[in-house]
């Protein structure tokens, strides 16, 4: 019997209305409800100290690496590239010291190798970061240690029993405060939770040492004598259909068509229907499909969405960059922005902006941006001293994330998978069944690996990821039919996790609803004959060669180039700053104005500089792929270089009758003999094998064009610097008669003969071949 003794706290707020709904008109009394984080940041009292603010913990943080090697870590001292990674620091120590790991134990474990100069790096800030906070009389969670803190007898006076609803994971510390309160007050604690096969070893953590845990299903324990009370077996899993679609116009017909399938055959209310989605941007796409508002997107909308922050971030990008397009974006902002003195101005400026563009605001999502705005107000006020664009900066981040309501009204609730927790329904939608996505669990930090997480005893990333599976699990046992998609082509395809729930085979999607005759791409006249300009690059006239096709639609009707797939631009960026940082190492080192004595140095100098202001999480997958080969590439040129005779990124014009040919070298060398080398470095996919008949030696035309060029010019090295092959050198002569190849080319807008070509091709869409 529910009564005001009893405390009831359930893991999300979608929970307490639910229960709520239940309760309310009956004759029974409501209990005391919270949500988990809620209840745990009551539950305690810290004497003569106050909580710090999560906006402020960041302001600490950054104080607290001050005289601190924390380049080593990948951060940057500038204070915006600080706030943004701060995240890493956080869940770094919430981890440690909230699981109770000793920090010596750490230490001890001895897994770092090379990095081991990282836990002395993290220690010395965890310290400083203690001292800042014990001067102002402020704490922190992760500072807390057993003793240092006490049960607040106020928030349980008048409770009897404390029932906690479980759906996910209680760190050491979250337990330690449970056992206080069930050993230091006369409260008792009763937690429910469920184990299945997948959450198995964090139940164990957290509940190993209660009496009668041990086989599947759903249990309630009296956590304070540590037994079990009720143990019930695993609900029956309803009905579940898996299909497969190609890409997400077919998913969005997908979803819609399960959902009709499910109010007109099996009967189920529209607002007992809920749809997961496991990737949440999925959102932005379905809402443009969604035009009878029938879908209620229970995540809300980031400011990050809407028109105002794409403005206000227009604002910021003009006066960084002078973008053309940003200046129009941003209007007259621009011009009010630049009239603000302080940081005061600028910070009730924006809340002005804000308020006036939305005004839909009311309420409790009002208290909520005047509550972000104080925040900031408040983080200002600390801050000695901060650049007007640094400050833009850091609102824009500080409200990208902030989430509103979705106001439309649909009945069917749209959800992520952490949402779906405590959810009430009938029947499921689910999509993006996709290895790669389901499971998906964001890491904390990239401080601590696998094995050390088993080491000491912290949650590792396969637990994680099993703790999601069962709430798969929960979604699958609620429901009594769920429909799953995911999306099959290329490198995408199906969770293994579908072969673990043991879900039938995948039917082919048999929904249709959108008109689905392609569209006719623009089409672009392809004359019988060209005229070429009389002005060409090697790279414009190794494209001619591969393709006269796309040497038209390039360089004679100057179309833009579509966007690569994510691999191939990220390449393309790594290409760009590698080559960026071993020009500017070379003309320093040249100059005399950074010394270098060996390769190790040389090696140093370059990565710094690749990985320059890149956010952490990219500098560890960087180095995981290039790193090697960046470190061979290394010791192998600092033995050309070392002796400084060379020239770095030089270009070279010249015109010959009719043409005016144009090649940029990366660096020209001159050998022990006087002899003139020119060196290109390669970073993308590049085959030095030997070429199939008919077609084009890229890197015979490339050195045939700087022979020509270049005075003296005998050989061009290309030096190829890839992740899987390490450093290949492969020389050319460049004898090839440029001018008689320019005379032979064809007038006329072919394609090329070689399929291989056309793959990763921007203008695919218009070719028609």
């Amino acid at each position: 019997m529910l009564s005001k003794t009893e405390m009831v706290v359930f893991t999300t707020q979608r929970e307490i209305r639910n229960f709520k709904e239940k309760l309310e008109g009956g004759t029974r009394l409501l209990p005391k409800l919270f949500t988990i984080g809620d209840f745990f940041n009551r539950a305690i009292v810290v004497p003569g100290k106050s909580f710090v603010d999560d906006y402020l913990r960041r302001y600490y943080l950054f104080q607290a690496v001050e005289g601190v090697e924390v380049e080593k870590l990948g951060f940057e001292r500038e204070f915006l590239h600080f706030f943004r990674n701060s995240d890493l620091l956080i869940g770094f120590f919430t981890e440690v010291f909230l699981e109770r790991v000793e920090w010596e134990k750490l230490k001890s474990a001895n897994i770092y190798g090379e990095y081991e100069e990282h836990l002395e790096i993290l220690g010395q800030i965890y310290q400083n970061y203690k001292q800042l906070l014990e001067e102002r009389n402020l704490t922190d969670k992760v500072l807390l240690e057993p003793g240092s803190y006490r049960i607040n007898p106020h928030f349980f006076a008048d409770v009897e029993r404390v029932t906690l609803h479980l759906k996910g994971y209680l760190t050491r510390f979250e337990r330690e405060i449970l056992e206080e309160i069930a050993g230091k007050l006369p409260v008792r604690v009763e937690i429910t939770f469920r184990l299945s096969s997948y959450n198995r070893p964090l139940v164990e953590k957290m509940f190993g040492e209660v009496s009668g845990v041990g086989e599947e299903g759903d249990y309630r324990i009296d956590f304070g004598e540590k037994r079990v009370l009720e143990r019930k077996p695993l609900p029956e899993r309803g009905e579940v259909e898996l299909y497969r679609v190609k890409d997400r116009l077919e998913q969005t017909e997908f979803l819609f068509g399960a959902i009709k399938k499910l109010v007109e055959e099996e009967g189920i209310p529209p607002e007992k229907i809920v749809v997961i989605l496991p990737e949440e941007s999925f959102k932005n796409y379905l809402k443009g499909w969604d035009l009878s508002h029938n879908l209620n997107f229970a995540m809300g909308w980031q400011i990050g969405e809407t028109p105002f922050y794409y403005r206000l971030e227009a604002v910021y990008r003009y006066l960084m960059e002078g973008e053309n397009h940003s200046f129009q974006l941003g209007g007259e902002w621009i011009g009010e922005f630049t009239r603000l003195n302080g940081g005061d101005e600028i910070v009730e400026w924006v809340k002005e902006k804000f308020l006036a563009v939305l005004p839909q605001f009311k309420g409790v999502e009002r208290e909520k941006v005047e509550e972000t705005f104080f925040k900031i107000e408040k983080l200002v006020e600390a801050l000695e001293k901060v650049e007007p664009l640094q400050l833009l900066h850091f609102i824009l981040e500080k409200l990208r994330t902030l989430r509103i309501d979705d106001i439309r009204g649909g009945k069917i609730t749209t959800l992520g998978v952490l949402e779906s927790r405590g959810a009430e329904f009938e029947g499921a939608v689910i999509v993006d069944f996709n290895s790669g996505i389901v499971p998906k669990v964001e890491e904390k930090d990239y401080f601590l690996n696998t094995f050390t997480r088993q080491l000491v005893g912290l949650p590792t990333q396969q637990e994680k990821e099993a703790l999601q599976k069962g709430f798969y699990l929960d979604i699958l046992t609620k429901a009594k039919k769920t429909f799953i998609s995911y999306r099959e082509g290329g490198e995408q395809r199906l969770s293994r996790f579908a072969y673990q729930l043991e879900l039938p085979e995948p039917k082919p999607n048999p929904f249709r609803f959108f008109n689905r005759t392609p569209l006719s791409p623009k089409k672009y006249p392809l004359p019988e004959k060209f005229s070429p300009p009389t002005r060409l690059s090697s790279t414009a006239v190794i494209e001619w060669l591969e393709c006269p096709r796309k040497f038209y639609f390039q360089y004679i009707l100057r179309l833009k180039e579509g966007v690569f797939p994510q691999e191939e631009a990220e390449e393309e960026i790594f290409g760009l700053r590698l080559h960026n940082a071993i020009e500017e190492v070379l003309k320093l080192y040249r100059q005399g104005k950074l010394p270098l004595k060996e390769w190790e140095e040389y090696f140093t100098a370059i990565w710094k500089r690749v990985t320059d202001q890149l956010p952490p999480v990219f500098q560890i997958e960087w180095e995981g792929r290039w790193w090697n080969g960046v470190k061979q590439f290394a010791q192998t040129d600092w033995e050309r270089v070392k002796e400084k005779r060379y020239q770095v990124e030089k270009t070279y014009r010249k015109k010959i009758g009719k043409w005016e040919l144009e090649a940029r070298i990366d660096r020209i060398e001159t050998g022990e003999n006087g002899e003139i080398i020119g060196v290109d470095y390669k970073t993308g996919k590049v085959d030095f094998s030997k070429r199939k008949k008919g077609e084009v030696d890229k890197l015979e035309v490339q050195a045939s064009f700087y022979s020509l060029l270049i005075p003296d010019l005998q050989k061009t090295d290309f030096i190829s610097i890839t992740r899987d092959k390490g450093v290949e050198i492969v020389p050319k002569q460049g004898d090839l008669d440029i001018l008689e190849i320019l005379e032979k080319l064809p007038r006329t807008p072919e394609p090329t003969p070689h399929s291989a070509n056309c793959v990763y091709c921007p203008f695919k869409s218009l070719c028609g071949k």
